[in-house]
């Protein structure tokens, strides 16, 4: 029988994170943390309070944490502004500093919370009228992708042990 795994997925943007805690297919918890205005700073912490809040309510010691890697701006694909991709690399860097004594995953970005919206937990589904896939519940989404990857490496690398 496999081990369960619980991991804390981190989705870190310049304006908005989504954070999650996942127990196999099962959603334990879930926070948006909305940035606002000029406010980098009291943002950071509030992402930092939240995922150590979802540690200190789901993981304890057995689980595991996930966050999304930043890539570079890339003109190619039309993203020559650096701005906000160094400021959500300041996030995931902050969330893997302070704690990574959970031994962090760290998942290479790709389309993470763009499936089919019923195969994600109704508490992560956009509201009636939000627009599909445009709700800011869109974070959590990416964050529980974030966090299904993770948990994935972690039964690959135990397999090859």
């Amino acid at each position: 029988m496999r081990e369960v795994i619980t991991v804390i997925g981190v989705d870190p943007g310049a304006k908005e994170t989504g954070i999650v805690t996942r127990r196999g297919d099962e959603l334990l918890a879930r926070a948006v943390i909305a940035r606002q205005a000029g406010e980098f700073t009291a943002y950071l912490a509030d992402v930092l309070e939240a995922v150590r809040v979802q540690f200190a309510s789901h993981l304890g010691s057995a689980g595991r944490l996930a966050v999304e890697d930043k890539l570079a701006p890339n003109p190619h694909l039309g993203m020559t502004n650096p701005g906000p991709v160094i400021q959500a690399a300041k996030v995931h860097g902050a969330v893997l500093g302070r704690f990574d004594f959970l031994h962090p995953e760290v998942v290479r970005p790709g389309k993470h919370g763009s499936g089919p919206l019923a195969a994600y937990p109704p508490a992560l589904r956009p509201t009636r009228g939000s627009g599909r896939g445009y709700d800011v519940l869109r974070h959590c989404r990416s964050a529980w992708d974030i966090a299904a990857a993770a948990q994935a490496a972690i039964r690959m690398r135990e397999r090859a042990r």
